[in-house]
């Protein structure tokens, strides 16, 4: 397996001494999506994938190519386009967008002298973007990572297309930020304590890089935490380029044939969900145009799902992982 999707080496430059506690929600089981009044299939999910509002702006990036819709009267449609407040002439930012044919979106006709504005901001953020994602203090505190995880998602789609692989190490700090969240929501459901610092070792209590926290957490294996940040990538992944399917419960049902399960008094899809997701969506999904890290983060847990049932992956309970029906010894050596 590559190593774009095991959690990041720390970089220690330029860290300071704050200390901040994750931020934790309620004890609740996980909360079922709406039941859906006419089921459907997971094939009548329609997929087209390809820029739809004009040719494919150039960038380094690899364009995605264009399917044909599924033959289904459903309607849902999943597609690729340009994200127009993140790209400007010949720079493009993708997302995944999910149509809905009973009610679709107003088309909306620009100007030029709007177009040339949206263009200006997006150049002028790209470049304080950039700043940020080169700068190790940011992406070496877990209190910047959880800063721009919850009020800014553009810097986000950003540093998860970075150009250059030097600079995806801000967006693995979000991912291992991301994960330790997810595994202490876990915890508060158990029951347990779920500041991080209870599960860290008493001379790592003053670490405050993402990565060595995750890494220094005495709560599982080094192969587990691989997968946990494999399932936190492919969660911020789609939790921010593609949110018109991550919140809508409906299109969620029909794509996994029953009911989505979301975290504990959260937004955030279950592991099982997850699992559920790259079992019935991950060939369609890497049709799209993805981060190397989301790939790889893709391909190590369609691995998983193709060895393991979901159902014994998960706790029934929380819909939570369940390490101890993971044997990492049956797991390939490029899984991980």
């Amino acid at each position: 397996m590559s190593g774009d999707s095991d959690p990041p080496g720390p970089d220690n430059n330029g860290q300071d001494k704050q200390q901040e506690d994750v931020e934790m929600s309620t004890n609740e089981p996980p909360a079922p999506a709406p039941p859906n009044e006419q089921p459907m299939n997971s094939l009548d999910l329609q997929l087209v994938t390809g820029y739809r509002s004009g040719p494919a702006p150039k960038r380094t990036l690899p364009s995605s190519p264009r399917l044909d819709p599924l033959p289904t009267s459903n309607r849902f449609h999943i597609l690729e386009e340009e994200d127009v407040e993140l790209s400007f002439e010949d720079f493009a930012v993708p997302r995944i967008v999910l149509e809905d044919s009973s009610a679709p979106r107003p088309k909306k006709t620009k100007g030029k002298a709007k177009k040339q504005r949206l263009n200006k901001s997006a150049a002028a953020h790209l470049e304080l973007a950039k700043k940020i994602i080169r700068d190790k203090k940011v992406e070496g505190s877990i209190t910047e990572c959880q800063r721009i995880l919850r009020d800014d998602p553009q810097l986000v789609a950003h540093a998860m297309y970075a150009q250059d692989e030097e600079d995806l190490s801000l967006f693995q700090s979000l991912v291992a930020t991301k994960t330790i969240e997810r595994k202490m929501v876990l915890l508060k459901a158990q029951g347990k304590p779920h500041n991080y610092k209870h599960h860290v070792n008493f001379m790592a209590q003053s670490k405050i890089h993402p990565a060595e926290i995750l890494e220094e957490l005495t709560t599982d294996i080094p192969e587990i935490k691989r997968i946990l940040f494999a399932l936190a990538t492919v969660d911020l992944f789609l939790s921010n380029r593609a949110p018109d399917l991550y919140t809508n419960s409906e299109a969620l049902t029909v794509l996994l044939n029953q009911e989505a399960t979301r975290l504990p008094d959260t937004n955030c899809l279950t592991d099982w969900s997850l699992f559920a997701l790259i079992e019935n969506f991950s060939d369609n999904l890497e049709k799209f145009t993805l981060p190397a890290p989301v790939l790889s983060a893709i391909s190590m847990l369609k691995s998983i799902t193709n060895n393991y049932h979901i159902d014994e992956l998960c706790s029934k309970a929380h819909h939570f992982m369940n390490a101890d029906e993971i044997d990492p010894l049956d797991l390939e050596d490029d899984q991980l």
